[in-house]
């Protein structure tokens, strides 16, 4: 018997669905998708309420019984952290992929002058992404990803991508 492809939605994902940017049927249908408990902390910090509950209910939708996966531990990243995450021998794929992503911040718009919040967001949202990045690679899952920067990291430390492209189901790029 033939063992289902196993994929790693990034929380992009859900927000994709939700907004309609593309449809259930654009993402693969030959395995099972998982998480970790950094995208159900990520989703349920949105504002607002109406959102919120959007997300979570397509994050049920789609992740069906407990079909999560420990992240790495690490501090300051909610789902992540004390009796969420899970200790990890070699941390440096976790620190790369952050490496990466932050990258392109500081070299973005030089003479632009900085808003310190938004880098800060930024910031913690690439921890979260590396987080949930390492998980797919530590496990042998497929990324299912619609963020670009996060799809060129997870390729270049050979983790396997699937971006969707509405009405594109087969693209694996």
């Amino acid at each position: 018997m033939d063992i289902p492809e196993q994929y790693m939605l990034d929380t992009t994902v859900f927000g994709h669905l939700v907004d309609g940017f593309f449809r259930l049927e654009d993402l693969p249908s030959d395995g099972q998708f998982w998480s970790t408990p950094v995208q159900w902390a990520e989703l349920n910090r949105v504002p607002d309420s109406d959102i919120r509950k959007k997300l979570t209910d397509k994050f049920k939708g789609l992740i069906p019984g407990q079909k999560t996966i420990p992240a790495g531990f690490a501090f300051d990243i909610p789902g992540a952290g004390w009796d969420e995450g899970e200790w990890r021998q070699d941390g440096n794929l976790w620190h790369e992929l952050k490496q990466e992503l932050d990258a392109p911040m500081a070299a973005a718009k030089p003479n632009m002058p900085v808003n310190e919040g938004k880098r800060k967001r930024k910031k913690d949202s690439n921890s979260r992404d590396a987080s949930i990045a390492e998980a797919a690679w530590f496990n042998g899952f497929t990324l299912i990803t619609s963020d670009a920067r996060l799809k060129a990291a997870a390729e270049k430390h050979g983790i396997r991508v699937f971006s969707p492209r509405k009405g594109n189901p087969s693209n694996t790029e």
